[in-house]
Order: C-alpha cells, then sequence, then structure tokens
C-alpha cells in the first residue's frame, strides 16, 4: 500500500493562518543566501517598456518573494548572508535545503570569512539534506578557468563532464533564446522560458529581461554523477530549433537518498519579464521536490489507506482491519477522537481497540482496529473522522463492507506498510518504537517467530524480550518494541527489518515484514542532552510551603548545545501552572553550553489547594533528536501535614515508596521491581547537594527493603534521588523529629 496525505482544504489553511510568536513553531528549515547576487542593475537596451529603468531590489524579485509567499515554504524560510556570523548563529545542516544565489560572477570556490561556498554545498549533502545553486559563472570559472576542485566535484556528484557558451552577440545586437523544461519533472514541469529577448505572452505587453547577457553557458555532456537528470534544456537559438542530437542542458538535478541537489547554469534575470514567474515557480518546485520524503515542519497526520474495505462479510458474523495513523511531521499531533458517522445503522462499523484520545510524536504510528458488522445482504459505507490539531485538520477514511456469503474465515495477519522511522539519533544515544502486530482474521492468530532478519549492520535491536508464541484475539494487536542505537562517528543512515510469521491464513499465508529506518547523527556533529531526571516529582508538600527542585541540563555530545527558549506547556490550564515557577531567571538569559558543561534549572513548586498538581516544561534547543523539543513532566500533591502517611513515586519498571512520610525516627523505603537492574540511592538536599549514598547495588527484580534512620539528620525537606538503569526519579520526603 501507498502511503497516501489527505490535503482537504490544505491551500486555505496556510493562507489563513497567522503566524504565531511561540518559537516552537517557528523554527527556520530553508535558507537562502542573499550575499551574492548583484541587487542592482540598469536595464539599457532600448526597445522594452522598461528600458533604463534601475533595479535595487533584483534579489527580492527573481528568488526570495515566491519563496517567502509560498504557502507551504514561506513560513520557514529565512533569508541570511553567507558569513561566519550566521553559521556561528546556526549550523547548515540544520536547515533542510540551502539555496546558493551565485550571482553573475563568482563560482563555487568563493570563500567568505575563510568558508567556501563548495564545502558548505557538500556538508549538506553528506548530511542528507539538500542544495539548490543558481549561477551564470558557476560553469565557466570551473571549466575554463582552472577551479579544478568544483569541476571535480560537479563531475562527480552532478555528472557534469564538459561545458560550452552560447555567444548572444551578434554585432551590436543581443540574440536571444528559449529554454524548454522537461514534461512532468518535478522541477521544471515543462515550463518554456524566454531569455534575453523582449516577448509578448498573451498581448499582455512587451516585456524585457531585467539583466541582458552577452553569453549563456550550459552543460553539453552529461553523464555518470549521481543519478543526475537535466530538467532544463535551450531548444531554440536565434530562432532556429536546436537539433534533439545537440545537448544545451541549464538544469540538473540528482538524487542521492534524501539528499538532492539542484543547479541551474542561468540566473533568473535572463529570462523575459513575462516569464520569470515560469522560474520562480520552478525554484519552489524544486524545493518542494527536495523535502517531499522530509516531515512536514509541523504536526501532519497521514493515513495509509484512505479507503478501508472489508469485502463479503455473512450478515451477523464480523470482518476485521486496521487503520494506521501516522504524524508525518516534527511537532506533535494530539489525535481528540475518532468518530464513525454516515447513514448506516450505529454498530455496522466500530472501533474495538485505539478509540482514544492519543498524542503521536514525530513519525509515530497509531492503529485502529475496526469491526464490520452487517446484518442484511447489502453493500455497507460510512466514514471514520479522525479530530486532530494536525496542521492539515481533521482527516477522513471511508469504510465499505458487503454483507453476503463470507469469502474469508480464519486468522489474519496484519502488519503497517508504512516504514518505521526512528528519525536522526545522537552518537551514543537510541531511539525506541512499539510495533504493533494485528489479527485482522475471526479466530485467534498464533504468532509463531518475529525475528530481525536484518538489523541495520547491528543499529536496531528489541528493546524488550520477545516471547513467542503470541496469541492475538481477533481484531486485537500486540506491540513489539524494537530499538535504533547510534553507534557511528559519521553521519549515516540503515535500514533494517523486522519478520514475522504466524498461523495467519490469506494472500500472505500468515507472513509479514515491516521497513525499519533511522540515522546517526555523527560522533563529531553531535550535540546532546542529558537529564538529571527524566521526570519531576515534588511528592506531597504543604500547603503554601514552597519547595525547590533542581533540574541539571548538561551537554554530553561534542559539539555546543544552544537552549533557545524554556517554557511551560500551557496545555495544562491556569490553575495548574500557578503552582509552579522558575526561580532566580534560570529560564532566562539562556547559555550555549560547551561539551561538558551544564545548566541549573530551578523549580519552585507552591501548592496552594490540598489536591494533585501537573505540569510540563518545554526547552527548545540544537539537539537533533526529536528536532530539538526536550519536554519534562512535572508532578506534586498540597497536602495536609498531619494526614500524609507516605510517599511513592514510579518509574519504568521500578515503584519507590517512604513510609512513614514525613519521618520522625526510623521509615521503611520500599523497592518494587519489575526487573533486575542496578540500584543507586542518594539523599539529597533542596539545592541539589548530595548527602549521603543509601544503596549502590544489583538488585534482583522482586520486592526489597531498606530502613532509614532519620535520627541523623536535621529537620527539612529532602530527597531520595533512585538512579535505575540510566533513569532517575526523586522522592520527596520531610524529617520532623
Amino acid at each position: 500500500m501507498k502511503l497516501k496525505f489527505l490535503l482537504i482544504s490544505f491551500g486555505l489553511i496556510f493562507v489563513n493562518m497567522i503566524l504565531p510568536n511561540d518559537a516552537f513553531s517557528q523554527k527556520k528549515y530553508y535558507i537562502i543566501f542573499d550575499n551574492f547576487e548583484d541587487q542592482k542593475t540598469v536595464m539599457s537596451v532600448s526597445g522594452g517598456p522598461e528600458a533604463g529603468t534601475t533595479i535595487t531590489n533584483l534579489f527580492d524579485l527573481c528568488y526570495w518573494e515566491i519563496l517567502r509567499d509560498d504557502v507551504i515554504l514561506g513560513k520557514y524560510a529565512e533569508r541570511k548572508p553567507f558569513n561566519a556570523a550566521t553559521f556561528l548563529a546556526k549550523d547548515i545542516t540544520e536547515y533542510d535545503v540551502a539555496v546558493f544565489v551565485m550571482g553573475t560572477s563568482l563560482g563555487l570556490s568563493t570563500t567568505v570569512d575563510g568558508i567556501k561556498v563548495l564545502d558548505k554545498i557538500k556538508q549538506m549533502l553528506a548530511a542528507n539534506k539538500s542544495v539548490v545553486i543558481i549561477g551564470h559563472a558557476i560553469l565557466p570559472i570551473a571549466f575554463g578557468m582552472g577551479d579544478t576542485e568544483s569541476k571535480e566535484w560537479l563531475q562527480s556528484y552532478l555528472g557534469i563532464q564538459e561545458a560550452g557558451v552560447l555567444k548572444l552577440l551578434n554585432g551590436s545586437a543581443i540574440e536571444g533564446f528559449r529554454v524548454d523544461g522537461i514534461e512532468g519533472d518535478p522541477v521544471s514541469a515543462g515550463f518554456r522560458k524566454q531569455c534575453n529577448r523582449i516577448y509578448n505572452e498573451n498581448n499582455s505587453g512587451d516585456q524585457a529581461p531585467i539583466r541582458w547577457y552577452p553569453e549563456a553557458f550550459f552543460v553539453s555532456n552529461l553523464s555518470g554523477g549521481k543519478n543526475a537528470v537535466a530538467f532544463d534544456y535551450i531548444k531554440e537559438i536565434w530562432g532556429t530549433d536546436v537539433k534533439p542530437e545537440d545537448k544545451f542542458i541549464t538544469g540538473v538535478r540528482s538524487e542521492v537518498g534524501k539528499a538532492r541537489c539542484m543547479f541551474y547554469s542561468l540566473n533568473f534575470d535572463i529570462v523575459s519579464g513575462a516569464h520569470l514567474i515560469h522560474f520562480r515557480n520552478s525554484l519552489v518546485r524544486g524545493m518542494r521536490w527536495a523535502v517531499r520524503d522530509l516531515p512536514h515542519p509541523e504536526g501532519f497526520l497521514a493515513v495509509e489507506d484512505e479507503t478501508l474495505d472489508f469485502g463479503i462479510i455473512e450478515p451477523k458474523q464480523k470482518g476485521y482491519l486496521v487503520a494506521s495513523i501516522q504524524n508525518n511531521g516534527r511537532d506533535k499531533v494530539k489525535i481528540s477522537g475518532f468518530k464513525i458517522a454516515g447513514d448506516e445503522p450505529e454498530g455496522s462499523f466500530y472501533i474495538t481497540d485505539g478509540n482514544q484520545a492519543v498524542e503521536l510524536g514525530p513519525g509515530d504510528i497509531h492503529q485502529l482496529n475496526i469491526v464490520f458488522a452487517p446484518t442484511e445482504e447489502r453493500n455497507y459505507e460510512d466514514y471514520l473522522t479522525i479530530e486532530s490539531n494536525a496542521i492539515n485538520g481533521n482527516i477522513e477514511i471511508i469504510l465499505k463492507g458487503t454483507g453476503g456469503e463470507q469469502v474469508f474465515n480464519g486468522p489474519k495477519l496484519s502488519l503497517t506498510e508504512i516504514p518505521i522511522d526512528f528519525g536522526t539519533v545522537p552518537y551514543g544515544l537510541f531511539s525506541e518504537k512499539n510495533i504493533p502486530i494485528t489479527n485482522a482474521g475471526n479466530v485467534s492468530l498464533v504468532v509463531e517467530k518475529v525475528k530481525l532478519t536484518d538489523d541495520g549492520e547491528k543499529h536496531f535491536s528489541f528493546a524488550e524480550i520477545v516471547k513467542t508464541p503470541i496469541t492475538i484475539p481477533p481484531g486485537k494487536s500486540v506491540n513489539v518494541k524494537v530499538r535504533y542505537t547510534s553507534s557511528d562517528e559519521e553521519y549515516a543512515n540503515f535500514t533494517g527489518r523486522l519478520d514475522v510469521e504466524s498461523n495467519g491464513l490469506g494472500s500472505n499465508q500468515g507472513r509479514g515484514f515491516v521497513v525499519l529506518k533511522g540515522g546517526s547523527q555523527g560522533k563529531n556533529a553531535n550535540s546532546g542532552v542529558s537529564l538529571s531526571s527524566t521526570s519531576i516529582d515534588f511528592g506531597q508538600v504543604e500547603i503554601d510551603k514552597p519547595t525547590m527542585q533542581i533540574l541539571k541540563i548538561t551537554n554530553i555530545g561534542s559539539t555546543n548545545l544552544k537552549l533557545f527558549k524554556i517554557q511551560w506547556d500551557k496545555s495544562y490550564g491556569g490553575e495548574n501552572l500557578d503552582q509552579f515557577a522558575f526561580l532566580d531567571g534560570t529560564d532566562k538569559n539562556l547559555p550555549t553550553l560547551s561539551p561538558g558543561e551544564s545548566h541549573e534549572l530551578k523549580i519552585q513548586f507552591s501548592p496552594k489547594k490540598a489536591k494533585d498538581y501537573a505540569s510540563k516544561i518545554q526547552m527548545l534547543t540544537n539537539n537533533p533528536v526529536n528536532d530539538g523539543i526536550i519536554e519534562v513532566p512535572l508532578s506534586g500533591s498540597g497536602y495536609d501535614p498531619s494526614s500524609v502517611k507516605y510517599g511513592i513515586a514510579y518509574m519504568n519498571g521500578l515503584t519507590v515508596s517512604v513510609n512513614p512520610n514525613p519521618v520522625k525516627d526510623i521509615s521503611k523505603i520500599e523497592l518494587k521491581l519489575e526487573k533486575s537492574g542496578n540500584i543507586k540511592m542518594d539523599l539529597i538536599d533542596l539545592t541539589g547537594r548530595k548527602i549521603t549514598n543509601l544503596m549502590n547495588n544489583y538488585l534482583n527484580s522482586g520486592v526489597t527493603y531498606s530502613d532509614f534512620d532519620a535520627q541523623k539528620y536535621i529537620n527539612g525537606m529532602y530527597f531520595i534521588l533512585v538512579d535505575f538503569n540510566g533513569e532517575q526519579v526523586q522522592l520527596p520526603f520531610i524529617i520532623t523529629k
């Protein structure tokens, strides 16, 4: 099945959107460099209405305006100079696409502040990012002026083996030519461009180009390269058609994985004003082509199939199918509900599993197990609406089925055909995803084998032991958790494959597989984040008596970690947010952390009532995981001191409790382990200072008790900091002797 995107009212959504001030939705993904192209020219050739006009905003007219105003790309594009200051503020590989407009006289060897243009182009492509290169002088400098490095790169990457020149001066007159785009090409789309001549399009009046050129350069031999193909050709010169065997190529593109490169040998100002829009639209189409396999900048829902057809099911029997929904964006998507509606009687189609509000992270998949239960022999059709805050709004799936003599009986294995993308993971870290295995039949499915037949050079592994056989009832799913671990010193991408064998019947004979994808950021290009605690539980705190905890943020990478913004998640509501606060300005004037450096964020909890509270901290960083967004959930309870009997905290595979709490003399610490592991337990004070170590052992699964003697310590608020297999949780308690 092919992944399909529902774009209902998509254009209206973008056109009417008001850009928020929130930095989390304003990250820029596309950059165009504006300090190479000449900004000013005089149209001096007579014969056109613009003759003698001074153009001072050439860059804007030809390149920037069309990109800035595009309803899909514009919100995430920015123009910057190519210089050291730009790259100090943001590494170029943090963008998805970089556009290099080199003007009339510059080549790829151009250097600014000691930084070479070609080096940045190579850096982008090596990082699986895309570039657009536009320049009149790039070919003559590389092939005629001794720029050997640029020539070799153009030959090896873009397949440009030779270049030619088209002389456009005929005595004192300047001749023109026509460029045709390749029909069906994703960049040029077959549009014609009248160049270096005055042209009247559909009686709209004579329109000259912005700039006149005495010569134009083209690719005369295109072969090899990285899947290089031409998208623009010169088809007519001086009124004479070019022979088919002659090669006058002015546009070349290549594609290697997600890395895409487009090259224009003509500046856009050479075209008649009547056809400038064709070059401008080509730029936008090219950039859309470059990012079509990348996640959308915001939360974006896609479905595996727009129509679920259950086929023929006997009346009063049931058929089962699975609807797979993926967040194909970079922001989280909150799905608020699922509704089945239409003209069919209630119960004709209904959801058995997955019918709950859910938050999908980037690349996450949610599955709905849907039942078709006809009551008579006829055709049925309803539709399923998925309600969410995704940028493409609510989406629909058509549900179809026929009541009649049933064709299929038995268990049926169903796996998603959407590749599971673990994203790009920093060196030394890992990402985990749940992969659902579903029984779409009407008899229990027995999964006999689950195996990583391709572990992507040992990058994919099971995060938990998979015990087979697994019995899955009709219309139900079981998740298998897979981990991608980044262990590569250089940027790299890997694919893997998870195979499933079962007693299922049907066309797949009970066998299927899921494709796995993951990327490694590389050791030398990695900024990474380590938190002193992945969640903070203040426990029970006396009403109106503030307590504080410190969240330590450490750069464990090899490049600088930038903290752009720290804020509260406003979705938790006013009453929750009123109980928590940042102290001492530690959420302001955020530092850039060098490798090994830390920042301490001071957080206060001051409950107003005897009830439970929750909130979440959001941080925007340049960390490559989850697009730089880090979230830390907070919880705490207000209490009446006389009513407190104990405290308790939870983390993955471990429950920690202290009883009694507050403690006057002896209290018992209870550790419940679902699995064996290393336990380190420290006593810390309100400032995060370690008082003493309480435990540092390997414990087997089960329950372990440890006595705590409060007589050794002064009265006050303390925390037990527990580290279990690399994850941490804090449990607050009070000593009142």
